[in-house]
């Protein structure tokens, strides 16, 4: 199994574990780790800088279109930033993370 580590931002916390919820929920993420972090964009031509929360979310590359999906239909923002890169990780931590994902 391929790991990848999902990288999500949100406006609120409150949005952040929600969704984080209905993914765990629906097995398609083993984990979230969300953070509050100072956040510092363009849009629409004004820099803007704000707090936002980041999700880091583990789970296999099987489950990274479904993942996008999910996300994509519950977040507020009209361009959420859904990203993700493969990780590798301890026997023991990807056993954990294999069994807690609904299986292909």
């Amino acid at each position: 199994m391929e790991l990848i580590c999902v990288y999500i931002t949100f406006p609120t916390k409150e949005e952040a574990k929600s969704i984080c919820g209905k993914l765990m929920e629906k097995q398609l993420i083993a984990c979230a780790n969300i953070r509050e972090i100072d956040a510092i964009y363009q849009w629409n031509k004004e820099v803007i800088n704000e707090t936002e929360f980041a999700a880091h979310c583990k789970s296999s590359k099987a489950h990274w279109s479904s993942i996008k999906e999910e996300v994509t239909s519950l977040h507020s923002y009209d361009v959420p930033c859904i990203t993700s890169w493969s990780i590798t990780a301890n026997q023991s931590y990807k056993d954990w993370i294999a069994s807690s994902l609904k299986q292909h």
